[in-house]
């Protein structure tokens, strides 16, 4: 059984509730309530495919009023794992980005739940571990920056950390973090146009997912002059760029939600204040 939020239960689950028809909720309501009871049996704690996945969804649906519960109460066992599994993981030589930014996604969305009563030290704990994560992530765009070689793939994963970090200081604040976020847009756009201009084996496909997280990132943080830049980058770079789904988001064409893939939905909700998310859940 694949519980996860990716391509599993947890995933058809949150459809469920945010479809606007009730029955629906009552659907994912009794989907929910199967998938907790076999939970535990699971093995993997990634955000897409495991317990961590599952656990944003409970608090999601807290957060967001469709379940009237404690999440400090319900969530608490889990969080304590969480806990252990951040440590473990930014004691690793190299933990997958990826996996780095769930867990971001699942402490985020925890330190906003509200309950009654709340514990200080459990909102203490979360925000600790953001930190964490933040300064490795941070630590990790400074160290492709100083590499004479940003390969493809680091250009993206970089400016993927740049949104996620734009997105989450909307929620919790972070040391100095808003003054690097503007230096590190700079940097790679920079990079971006050099490389377009003196590589020969340019390819702007290879870029253009980096291209538009910096560019809903830069709208998000209200860089307006960065957000034009990218805007005529990416325009320039062509069909690809001009028909991705993210376009479709920034650019606020008439755009039907209802249509988005479970990992777009994710997307929006984990990284992007949207209308959609802001306003329409």
């Amino acid at each position: 059984m694949n519980v996860g939020l990716l391509n599993g239960l947890s995933g058809e689950v949150l459809l469920l509730f945010l479809n606007k028809d009730k029955a629906c909720h009552k659907k994912g309501l009794a989907l929910l309530n199967f998938i907790a009871e076999k939970i535990f049996s699971c093995k993997d704690y990634s955000f897409e495919n495991g317990i961590v996945g599952f656990s944003w969804l409970i608090a999601f649906l807290h957060q967001k009023k469709y379940l009237n519960i404690n999440s400090d109460e319900i969530l608490e066992d889990v969080d304590d794992q969480v806990y252990k599994i951040t440590f473990a993981d930014l004691g690793q030589d190299e933990p997958s980005i990826d996996k780095i930014l769930g867990l971001v996604n699942y402490f985020l969305i925890r330190h906003r739940n509200s309950n009654v009563g709340e514990n200080y030290y459990r909102k203490f704990a979360h925000s600790e571990c953001l930190n964490l994560l933040f300064n490795y992530l941070i630590t990790y765009i400074e160290k492709c920056i100083r590499n004479t070689h940003i390969t493809p793939y680091d250009f993206n994963c970089c400016c993927k950390i740049l949104l996620k970090l734009g997105y989450s200081t909307e929620y919790i604040s972070f040391k100095n973090v808003n003054d690097q976020l503007i230096e590190f847009h700079i940097h790679f756009i920079l990079f971006y146009e050099a490389k377009s201009i003196t590589s020969k084996d340019f390819e702007n496909d290879i870029y253009t997912e980096g291209l538009l997280y910096l560019l809903l990132s830069a709208k998000q943080k209200k860089y307006e002059i960065l957000e034009q830049r990218l805007l005529y980058i990416g325009q320039k770079a062509g069909k690809l760029f001009l028909q991705h789904f993210m376009y479709k988001i920034y650019s606020k064409e008439k755009f039907d939600y209802s249509l988005l893939e479970v990992k777009q939905l994710l997307f929006i909700l984990t990284n992007y204040l949207s209308p959609y998310n802001s306003c329409s859940l």
